[in-house]
């Protein structure tokens, strides 16, 4: 191996068929997931009326089935989530800065020539899908918006993709060009009203493609950067809001420069109050020639078996410097792991090293794990669906269980005592989040300080008084706030787990209380199907965690909360709002920044007298709500009380259609922690 290159005869180069056979299997997986989910859901739904039509007809409830029966009855969320749950396409969009390399990605994902347009900065202003179509009926279409299906423009591209011929790919680009590429500046000013009306257009290319075929959409999106146009932002925004991809943030620089920071911090603001995005990072342009020299640079060669650590090696080293960027290592609750083994929303890949064989299965693994989490995050309505039925027909089993072996005075003990453990428990988790508030802040304003002089001069390369005000805003929500948010409350919740575990008594029988881990289970996020003690411990812990979610997201206005479900609780933290002095005239950008920074800063230090009582009308209302979970229950098992034979029998009907659905359902999230391979009995994992 004289020129230090492994040698390629131990690598053969995959058939694009067999490089598709792992990702079609990905996505079947994932469609047999959603339809097993869909199907015991349904199911569900069935059942659950059928069993309030009985205890109507039985009339076991005196007073109505819709009050009394509330654990069972809440079907209008479930219904609405599970129409949503089995799509016939997985969605990803690409996001980045101009010249990151998302066009070139997409021509090697769709092992094409060059069609799209691609060059050293802004070469697109329009959002354009990709999807499959066969020769006959590939084409370009225009519309007035992504959800305005009225066709402006159609262009046909049969002629390119002549059966048995090698697409005429120059052919394409020739006749698409007009659609796609942006226009000149010259003639439209990029903030120009017309510039606005032109890249509002969505444009949508039909073509043959083996990897299309697989059920993938991929929207490429123009390169973005704060300072761009609002319609950019606005269209970016529509996407997600409509389509629900999942983003595919790709940056070429392995330090993350400036430029892929703020387009990051562009996306964060133009997405604002929209939750559940799921992002995967991808680090461009990772050139393997570069990564071999960098592993052995005496030039002795590098044996074949060392390989695959090399280049582990290699993305740890890229993985650890995206962990430097405060803003994108606190994108996922809780912050990235910080291990590249176990983290599943990173890789990189170099469409330059792709004739290399060594570059082309880097590749193809990325692209493998890439689609995986991909397929994974369109799971993600699907188990909510789960965890909306599994913790009802959990409550069915509860309400079985209390009416079969309970008395009236029982029932009314077991109220008492899980209302008592309520008020008990929220009492001292106030205590606990005050004081996490207090270190909190405490970060957050350190840091502020700290950082007020580089934030200043970033957003004084923006110019005009507004962008830079907007832009401030973005950096301290995104690298300070979340940051601090993840950092605290990893730290607390360590804490409280550790002193649950060496204090049982701090449970004080809670997981022995039917009413009490029944309504708590409507609170926690996870389940653990057999162990009430480990409910009672995540309910204690999520109730944290949600608080404190809450605290982040209300800490700095965004653009579009008005329409948010937190909007009583920023009136009570906003009640002092922030003062902004005029702008002297002829005040430098810097100096701009600079004001603008001071007054955020006053505005947080006044802030945290406020924040006490966001906690309490907090704790109140989990507290208002768990009870009366606890009433639910406790009113349906009284009323089977004077008929407990009835109620009995009754319930036994259904005992074993329920555990079906609930085996379905558990089944099929255990499948999708295992990416959807099927367990092989007596088979160690």
């Amino acid at each position: 191996m004289d020129d230090g290159r492994i040698s390629s005869q131990t690598m053969e180069q995959h058939s694009i068929s067999n490089e598709h056979s792992e990702l079609a299997r990905i996505i079947q997986s994932n469609h047999y997931i959603r339809k097993t989910v869909q199907d015991a859901t349904n199911k569900f739904l069935t059942l659950q009326n059928d069993l309030l039509k009985s205890m109507q007809v039985q009339r076991l409830d005196t007073i109505t089935v819709e009050q009394n029966a509330q654990p069972f009855f809440d079907a209008v969320e479930i219904r609405s989530l599970n129409e949503q749950v089995t799509s016939d396409r997985v969605q990803l969009a690409f996001v980045g800065a101009n010249s990151c390399g998302k066009t070139s990605f997409l021509h090697l994902l769709l092992r094409s020539g060059s069609f799209l347009p691609a060059d050293v900065g802004s070469t697109s202003a329009r959002i354009i899908r990709l999807t499959y179509a066969t020769v006959r009926d590939a084409c370009l279409i225009v519309y007035p918006s992504l959800d305005n299906k009225e066709v402006i423009v159609q262009v046909s591209l049969v002629e390119f993709f002549i059966d048995g011929q090698k697409p005429d790919w120059d052919g394409v680009k020739t006749a698409i060009r007009v659609h796609v590429e942006r226009p000149d500046t010259e003639n439209i000013k990029p903030h120009s009203n017309e510039f606005a009306q032109w890249a509002k257009y969505f444009v949508e290319l039909r073509i043959p493609s083996s990897f299309l075929k697989l059920g993938i959409d991929i929207y490429d999106t123009p390169g973005l950067l704060f300072s761009d146009p609002l319609v950019l932002k606005e269209n970016l925004r529509e996407l997600v809001e409509l389509v629900k991809p999942t983003l595919v943030f790709m940056y070429d620089n392995a330090a993350v420069s400036s430029d892929s920071q703020d387009c990051f911090l562009a996306v964060k603001d133009a997405l604002g109050q929209l939750a559940d995005t799921s992002m995967f990072f991808l680090n461009t342009k990772a050139d393997i020639t570069v990564i071999l020299a960098d592993a052995d640079p005496n030039g002795e060669g590098i044996e074949d078996e060392k390989w695959p650590e090399i280049l582990l090696a290699e993305r740890q080293t890229r993985y650890n410097l995206l962990l430097k960027v405060p803003s994108m290592a606190s994108e996922f609750p809780g912050g990235l792991p910080e291990s590249f083994a176990k983290c599943h929303c990173f890789d990189i890949v170099s469409v330059h090293s792709d004739l290399d064989p060594l570059g082309s299965e880097m590749n193809r693994t990325t692209i493998s794990r890439m689609i995986q989490f991909v397929a994974n995050s369109d799971l993600k309505i699907a188990k909510k669906v789960s965890q909306l039925v599994l913790p009802v027909i959990d409550a069915f089993f509860d309400f079985a269980l209390v009416t079969s072996q309970r008395t009236a005075a029982q029932l009314q003990t077991l109220r008492h005592e899980a209302c008592q453990w309520t008020a008990n428990y929220f009492i001292k988790h106030r205590s606990q989040l005050q004081k996490m508030l207090a270190e909190l802040y405490d970060l957050i304003l350190d840091q502020l300080n700290d950082e007020m002089n580089c934030i200043a001069q970033r957003a004084a390369k923006l110019k005009t008084a507004p962008l830079i005000e907007k832009y401030i805003k973005a950096v301290v929500q995104q690298e300070i706030v979340k940051m601090n948010v993840e950092l605290v409350t990893r730290k607390h919740a360590t804490i409280s787990g550790r002193e649950i575990k060496a204090d049982p008594t701090i449970l004080n029988n809670a997981d022995k209380n039917e009413f009490l881990i029944s309504a708590q289970r409507s609170f926690t996020i996870s389940r653990n199907y057999y162990d009430n003690k480990c409910t009672s411990r995540l309910f204690m812990i999520q109730a944290m965690l949600l608080q404190t979610a809450l605290i982040a997201d209300i800490l700095i206005e965004s653009d579009d909360e008005g329409g948010s479900k937190d909007t009583k609780y920023k009136t009570i933290v906003r009640q002092d709002t922030r003062k902004k002095l005029p702008l002297r005239k002829g005040m430098s950008s810097l100096e701009i920044a600079y004001q603008r920074l001071s007054e955020l800063q006053s505005w947080l230090v006044n802030q945290k007298a406020y924040m006490s009582k966001v906690v309490d009308v907090l704790n109140n209302t989990q507290k208002q709500h768990l009870i009366e979970k606890i009433d639910q229950r406790y009113n349906l098992a009284v009323k089977g009380v004077s008929d407990r034979e009835k109620a009995y029998q009754l319930v036994t009907i259904y005992v074993g259609a329920f555990a079906h659905i609930e085996c379905r359902l558990v089944a099929a999230i255990d499948l999708a922690k295992f990416h959807g391979r099927k367990p092989v009995i007596n088979k160690m994992l």
